[in-house]
């Protein structure tokens, strides 16, 4: 996934004169680390998409469990 996004917010920010604030992900383990089925864990925050938007100064969100 990061090999997807990391090249995607470059090309982003190249052809849009907005910053980006807020990224909003499904809450699968692909995105983050946070939400793993119903069950809560304490957040690590090490995982690769929660990284790249925390060194990018990019608010992480994460969807609702089991919403779309």
């Amino acid at each position: 996934m990061i090999s997807i996004l990391t090249p995607f917010l470059g090309d982003l920010e190249r052809a849009c004169p907005i910053r980006i604030h807020t990224i909003s992900t499904g809450n699968g383990k692909a995105f983050t680390d946070r939400l793993f089925g119903v069950r809560r864990h304490a957040a690590t925050r090490q995982h690769a998409v929660d990284m790249l938007c925390s060194t990018s100064g990019i608010e992480h969100w994460l969807t609702p469990p089991r919403s779309p």
